[in-house]
């Protein structure tokens, strides 16, 4: 049943290169990849208040109240997607657009939503495209957006070239993954907690952290390491999967 038209700040995101993936780790893997990727993402999202209207197999649309929090979720975004998963490194393009748009049900349809949907498959890998009404709705809100000025985009279904801009980001995923909220978790952490108490009274252990890409097992040690860092040394070590790993093994 249709519920009529509202304003809405839609975005659109789609991964980069998932045929070659499908091809590469194999359709079991990759499933497992892709589900791990919209785990992420929609911890983003429901980190800004947005609505997930639908996934697409390897892409997220998304529906904001907020134009603001929609800029930070794609940000958010790009950064999370940054972190390597199952010894792949995933790539997103994201577009957006704000407008009316007309609600059946779940799902938003209308011109508006066509924008985003084209501003997102006009952007390369890493890239965020905005038409400039986006970011003209943060003048005046102390927003620290930074853009580049895209001129009227040609788009695909679109009569009128559309003025756009690209959102710049800073690429880094550990500084996104410390402002989000820390939720979940509790039992993992307070372990951790405990074994850190028993090392300090003589009783030393090793924790192995385990699991399936994606539920958060970076970030609640990155939690961890920032509390314990103040009764504790910490020492970071990288693991290397995949050609990496093998071309040391030869050598």
């Amino acid at each position: 049943m249709s519920t009529g038209a509202k304003t809405v700040t839609i975005l659109f995101t789609d991964l980069v290169g998932s045929t070659e993936l499908l091809q590469r780790a194999g359709d079991e893997q990759a499933r497992r990849i892709f589900k791990a990727h919209h785990r992420l993402l929609r911890e983003a999202v429901e980190a800004h208040g947005g609505n997930e209207v639908k996934w697409l197999g390897d892409g997220l649309m998304v529906a904001f109240d907020s134009a603001q929090e929609a800029v930070k979720c794609a940000v958010a975004m790009q950064q999370m997607s940054r972190r390597p998963m199952a010894g792949e490194r995933l790539e997103i393009r994201a577009g957006l657009n704000v407008g009316e748009a007309f609600v059946d049900e779940s799902d938003y349809f209308g011109t508006s939503v066509v924008i985003a949907r084209r501003l997102c498959d006009r952007a390369a890998a890493g890239q965020i495209f905005a038409s400039d009404i986006v970011t003209r709705l943060l003048d005046g809100r102390g927003s620290d957006v930074n853009t580049k000025d895209l001129g009227p985009l040609e788009l695909k279904g679109i009569t009128n070239p559309v003025p756009a801009v690209e959102i710049i980001y800073q690429h880094d995923p550990m500084a996104l993954l410390r402002k989000l909220p820390f939720i979940g978790r509790q039992a993992e952490y307070e372990t951790l907690e405990k074994k850190l108490s028993e090392a300090a009274n003589g009783r030393g252990a090793v924790v192995l952290l385990a699991g399936e890409p994606g539920i958060g097992k970076t970030r609640l040690t990155e939690e961890f390491c920032e509390h314990a860092g103040s009764s504790a040394t910490i020492i970071r070590g990288n693991c290397y999967e995949g050609d990496v790993a093998a071309d040391d093994r030869r050598r």
